[in-house]
């Protein structure tokens, strides 16, 4: 079997949890995540099984969007609710044209500083690991991009947004320098992602029954490789093509596939309809040509 499974992540569970549980109903050990989900989120975590596992990488660099609720006045040493309280402080009056005002301040391109307790390795080892020692974690800011960030509903001292993000963005660091900017400081109380990329939880299995074995899964219970792809530009090859690019060839770019644009990367397949891998328009010599990034072969 091979393919895409979108699942809704129960609280309380992590996300190698999933992977366990779906390795096991598959029985394969060849099951990987495209990207975490702390244990108190919930929502969409997409998980690929085979040689779609080739596919994590592209898969995973999508953009992400949640709902999340914010407390304000309290933070904490995770910058979530599952963290012990650092300080509490009062909460200013805040109306909605404030509130606004605030959200606009952390929309676009930022850098931002990951939590201390997070996966992130610092000095060889995990930022938890430290924190947990009682460590004080250097953690380099990093770029992210707040795309798009709503206010859903406030009530003081709690904060409901919707919010779409690059990849690598936390909303617990989120949360946390909303609170700072406010002056009273926040954490993140609820967080439940709704979309990954083009999967959204219209798409998604129970979670719940998936780690309780109850989830009976066949082929066609999963996302095709092609399929999860279709945000690429899809290219198809004759056979001659296809056996090329299987072997690692660069192709001549041909007019219909469409405008040849260096960069771009592209999905491929054979005329069985089955998806030989992705690659990337280059430029060599003056001619556009297309070049292997990663073939749905076995190694």
């Amino acid at each position: 079997m091979k393919g895409v499974l979108v699942v809704d992540k129960p609280q309380g569970a992590t996300s190698f949890d999933l992977v366990r549980a779906l390795r096991a109903v598959l029985r394969t050990k060849k099951v990987g995540h495209c990207g975490t989900l702390d244990p108190m989120a919930t929502g969409v975590m997409v998980l690929c099984v085979g040689k779609a596992t080739r596919l994590v990488p592209y898969l995973s660099a999508a953009d992400k969007v949640y709902e999340a609720t914010l407390v304000f006045g309290t933070t904490t040493t995770t910058d979530d609710a599952e963290g012990e309280a650092l300080s509490t402080r009062p909460v200013p009056s805040l109306s909605h044209a404030q509130i606004e005002g605030l959200l606009e301040g952390f929309r676009g391109a930022q850098m931002q500083v990951p939590p201390q307790v997070s996966a992130l390795h610092v000095g060889g080892e995990r930022a938890y690991v430290r924190a947990r020692r009682g460590e004080v974690v250097a953690i380099a800011a990093r770029p992210v991009d707040v795309q798009a960030l709503t206010c859903l509903a406030w009530e003081a001292p709690e904060l409901r947004v919707s919010t779409r993000v690059s990849k690598g963005t936390y909303i617990r660091s989120l949360a946390r320098d909303l609170g700072e900017a406010v002056g009273c400081g926040a954490h993140l109380s609820a967080l439940r992602r709704t979309r990954s990329g083009a999967f959204s939880l219209g798409q998604a299995v129970d979670g719940e029954a998936l780690i309780a074995r109850r989830l009976r899964l066949e082929s066609a219970d999963l996302i095709s490789p092609w399929l999860a792809l279709e945000g690429m530009l899809p290219v198809d090859l004759v056979a001659d093509e296809a056996l090329a690019f299987r072997q690692g060839k660069k192709l001549p770019w041909q007019s219909a596939w469409g405008e040849a644009r260096a960069g771009t990367l592209v999905r491929c397949r054979d005329p069985e309809g089955e998806l030989c891998g992705v690659a990337e328009c280059v430029e060599i010599d003056g001619e556009h040509r297309l070049r292997v990034r990663m073939a749905m072969v076995e190694p």
